[in-house]
């Protein structure tokens, strides 16, 4: 058993006893509480009996003789702090604590989590646009805490529309921020959102798995790549526009 605190006056009779009657209780993560609540009982019969005139070293020796013999005493706390029984209560606090933070997180957070979406592969999911792929798609590249897989592409005419999966095993993140992009073509020219150029959106889908789309308008009609840059995050991408082949990283 765990030692009583050394701020607590215990003579060592009271501390042996004590120490034997948990020797019984096969429950330890309840032995701190059952030591505060027998050393309580122990401390209220000295008090009383201190105030009926009896010594303090005698009224210590009574009080103990009232709680009863150590071994007696522990087998019955045994039976009321059963190993099964504790652990249920643990797993029953652990459980409800998971469904407060659960039902915050709904509330105040993202929503719960959709299972459905956790598990279903991101390859069936179709485009949420209709355009047709004419564009062959890069391999997944790492962005952060995220693997992104662009799904779909398509361009035509200057216009490009790119959509993506981000995937994460760190559930409480949320979508990654598209809000700073830039794009560069293989003339040099860049494109930035500040001239409704390049424009991204994320799509919340679950928990580690969202879908992501980029816009790009008024681009040069004929280049041979553009690529994809997060100017703070610092991740990029590349589509090879020439004849479909996936470009270069």
């Amino acid at each position: 058993m765990k030692e009583v605190r050394a701020d607590i006056h215990v003579n060592d009779v009271w501390r042996d006893w004590m120490r034997e009657v948990l020797e019984q209780v096969r429950f330890r993560p309840d032995h701190k509480d059952i030591q505060k609540e027998l050393l309580a009982h122990l401390e209220d019969g000295r008090a009383d009996l201190v105030r009926l005139g009896y010594p303090r070293d005698l009224a210590e020796e009574r009080a103990l003789q009232a709680m009863g013999d150590a071994k007696t005493v522990g087998q019955a706390l045994d039976q009321a702090h059963r190993p099964w029984l504790g652990w249920l209560w643990l797993a029953s606090r652990a459980l409800a604590v998971l469904a407060l933070v659960w039902t915050l997180w709904a509330v105040w957070g993202n929503g719960l989590p959709d299972v459905r979406e956790w598990i279903e592969p991101s390859s069936t999911w179709e485009s949420e646009y209709g355009y047709a792929d004419n564009v062959s798609c890069p391999p997944p590249f790492q962005a952060g805490a995220y693997t992104v897989t662009v799904d779909h592409a398509y361009f035509d005419r200057g216009f490009l529309y790119i959509e993506m999966t981000a995937e994460t095993p760190k559930f409480w993140l949320g979508p990654p921020g598209l809000d700073n992009l830039e794009a560069v073509d293989s003339r040099g020219v860049r494109y930035g959102r500040e001239n409704a150029s390049i424009m991204g959106q994320s799509t919340f889908h679950g928990h580690i798995r969202h879908k992501l789309h980029i816009f790009g308008y008024n681009l040069a009609e004929d280049p041979a790549w553009i690529e994809i840059r997060h100017k703070t995050a610092g991740w990029s991408f590349r589509l090879d526009l020439s004849q479909g082949e996936e470009g270069a990283p």
